[in-house]
């Protein structure tokens, strides 16, 4: 997470990126935060206290362990308890989504089970 694009108390920067404090997509299944960070986002996205429509660019030049630890990270600072993310987890859900050049939109990333890709909820 870019420090342009966030505060240090994860809060964000109203219209330009949103919280990430208590984030039902930061905290929630990490397969659907891997995707995220493999191929960005675009689109309205509706986050407590506005829907920003932005476009959030692909970081998936970083490898796996990179990710996790990043998005591992973000779900335990500010007294998150969410789950790690594993590096075998973005080795995974990269394979599963191969040669997607598309952003995710919200609907898009909502719509993808989570049971059957990690076993867990």
């Amino acid at each position: 997470m870019c420090a342009q694009c966030h505060q240090a108390d994860g809060r964000g920067f109203e219209g330009k990126a949103p919280s990430l404090r208590d984030s039902p997509i930061a905290l929630g299944p990490d397969v659907r935060l891997i995707r995220l960070i493999l191929n960005g986002a675009r689109g309205e996205w509706h986050v407590e206290g506005w829907s920003p429509n932005l476009e959030m660019p692909t970081l998936a030049v970083l490898d796996d362990q990179q990710i996790a630890d990043a998005l591992t990270y973000a779900r335990h600072a500010w007294d998150h308890e969410a789950s790690a993310v594993e590096a075998e987890t973005v080795a995974k859900v990269r394979a599963e989504v191969g040669a997607r050049q598309s952003a995710w939109t919200e609907p898009e990333l909502l719509a993808v089970p989570v049971a059957s890709e990690t076993g867990k909820k």
